[in-house]
């Protein structure tokens, strides 16, 4: 068995990305209720995150899709 790492890469940006979105809409409301200090780690979190998952889908775009013939 051979490691394709473009189907791995294709399979594992998703989550980061959504997490870091959820942290990044999450931040209106901690920011309105004045935890400014919680928004500058959320942010940081949400870059990282971000950071891990833009290669990893840049890298999944080389992976070719199986044909899927009409049965």
């Amino acid at each position: 068995m051979r490691l394709d790492v473009p189907a791995l890469a294709d399979r594992c940006w998703r989550p980061p990305l959504c997490l870091a979105v959820l942290l990044f809409a999450g931040c209106g409301p901690v920011h309105a209720f004045g935890y400014t200090d919680a928004v500058y780690y959320l942010v940081l979190v949400g870059l990282a995150l971000s950071a891990v998952a833009v290669p990893l889908g840049l890298l999944g775009l080389r992976h070719e899709p199986e044909d899927q013939s009409p049965a």
